[in-house]
């Protein structure tokens, strides 16, 4: 999952494509005291799916001013780097943002506005998507979970210290049952995800 900012401006079409599922190859405020003050952010990350929480063991967070984007990658050193939450989005330091999926079918693996990525987040939690792109033959890698709704909420953001603390909450949906199962997008099931990392380490690119 590494090193594939390239694809960034890449539009992928559901609708276009065949899925595979595979094995995977290897490869974060305190309150303000008012009464609506939201619960602090333990150092460190915490990876919480379904209900079941997760410390990773290897964490990446790339910060692109350039591109006003960000990529976050946590993983389990095992075998196959599972489970794993990745994330690619066109948002840059501290702020929020809200992203829906665009549910006419234009949802691979991306929340799209204007025909704009504007949010890729992928949660590999039992097995790994793939696509190959017929006339390139450069193979996309996609979790079993998408998100289907997050807001990605970064709560401070030090470009000296190059740290953050930021927090995603998101509906994820079964894309391996919609897309390898043939379940619709409807009727597929969703699970929340929960990210926390309070004063991580990033890179500035």
């Amino acid at each position: 999952m590494k090193n594939i900012f390239k694809l960034m401006g890449l539009a992928l079409i559901a609708g276009s494509m065949m899925f595979v599922a595979c094995t995977k190859p290897e490869e974060e405020g305190n309150g303000n005291g008012n009464n609506n003050q939201e619960p602090a952010i333990a150092d460190g990350w915490k990876v919480t799916f379904g209900g079941d929480a997760w410390t990773p063991d290897e964490t990446m967070i790339a910060a692109y001013e350039a591109y006003e984007a960000m990529i976050f990658d946590a993983y389990m050193d095992n075998d196959n780097n599972m489970p794993e939450f990745y994330a690619r989005a066109y948002q840059y330091g501290q702020g929020e943002e809200n992203y829906q999926i665009n549910e006419t079918g234009d949802y691979a693996g991306y929340f799209v506005e204007d025909n704009k990525q504007v949010l890729k987040l992928d949660y590999y939690d039992q097995t790994a998507l793939y696509s190959v792109n017929s006339s390139t033959n450069e193979t996309t890698w996609f979790g079993d979970w998408w998100g289907k709704e997050a807001t990605l909420k970064v709560k401070a953001f030090d470009a000296t210290a190059l740290t953050m603390t930021a927090v995603l909450d998101a509906t994820m949906f079964d894309a391996y049952g919609v897309f390898i199962s043939g379940t619709s997008l409807a009727n597929a099931e969703t699970k929340a995800l929960n990210v926390t990392m309070g004063n991580v380490a990033f890179e500035l690119n």
